[in-house]
């Protein structure tokens, strides 16, 4: 993969153990903070143990919204934007995405290692990327604002990403990735998201 790097920025708190305080609040007459205070007196391999049978239970029950309480932020970078497409479409997720007008010819752009290996396609493809940077180039040296060349940019063009989304969330994007119409890239990201989670 290169130069490609996913990093979990921050989460909220331990999400696992406010997903189940939540989960348990629901049901018990106690509120989530009492709940959250008895299960930071458990000793952690107790607590972990309870709190996972919570949400796999949770979860089992169908109440997605538990999923919804743990908060994941990832820095994810020198990602194709085509992917970021993917990445994008669940709509409880919040993205703050480099500009594409920021991106410059040394940064480089991702080709599938299908299409490089191509005899036919893989010199031909990366000769039109190249040249599309190159274009873009010669256009905001010329006075072309950036907001106006970057159009031609190929969607294989890296760029970094940050992605804010909820356990739940997290679960659906990988489902999503898994049907088999996303990029290969995508779904490597995607695992490793869920790996760092």
């Amino acid at each position: 993969m290169g130069d490609l790097e996913v990093s979990l920025m921050a989460m909220a708190g331990d999400p696992q153990l406010i997903a189940a305080a939540g989960a348990l609040g629901c049901f018990e007459e106690d509120s989530s903070a009492k709940i959250l205070g008895d299960l930071l007196a458990l000793p952690a391999e107790a607590r972990d143990k309870k709190c996972k049978a919570v949400l796999k239970n949770s979860f089992g029950m169908g109440h997605g919204s538990v999923g919804d309480q743990g908060i994941f932020i990832f820095s994810i970078e020198n990602l194709p934007r085509a992917a970021t497409l993917q990445l994008c479409l669940p709509e409880f997720a919040s993205h703050l995405q480099q500009s594409l007008r920021r991106a410059k010819p040394d940064r480089g752009f991702y080709l599938p290692e299908r299409i490089k290996k191509d005899r036919r396609y893989g010199s031909v493809s990366e000769d039109i990327l190249s040249e599309s940077f190159l274009l873009y180039e010669e256009m905001t040296k010329a006075g072309i604002p950036g907001e106006d060349a970057r159009y031609l940019l190929p969607l294989y063009t890296k760029t970094n990403i940050q992605t804010a989304l909820n356990a739940r969330e997290l679960c659906h994007l990988g489902a999503m990735s898994r049907k088999g119409a996303a990029p290969f890239i995508v779904w490597t990201v995607i695992e490793e998201m869920w790996e760092l989670a």
